[in-house]
């Protein structure tokens, strides 16, 4: 997080209730039904990080009382890259 603030909701996979792929079929962006079971709830404020897996349901971009404006970083990397040789 750059500035500004925003939560973010985050759940196992696991959780997920029904998938659908909205837009263009390349979009990598899937849309899940609410989790029945408990979710992580983090407020992110500049300097702030979070790291998140491809098996992870996460929200983020929830705003946060009193904030307008959020500038953040969102890098995405292949898993492979995160494999040790």
């Amino acid at each position: 997080m750059v500035s500004g603030a925003e939560k973010i909701v985050q759940a196992p996979l696991t959780a997920a209730v029904d998938a659908t792929r909205q837009g263009q079929p390349e979009n990598d962006n899937l849309f899940y039904e609410p989790p029945a079971e408990p979710v992580t709830v983090v407020t992110l404020k500049p300097g702030d990080f979070a790291v998140l897996f491809p098996w992870d349901l996460h929200a983020p971009g929830c705003s946060v009382p009193g904030e307008d404006s959020v500038r953040k970083v969102v890098v995405k990397l292949p898993l492979e890259s995160l494999k040790a040789d």
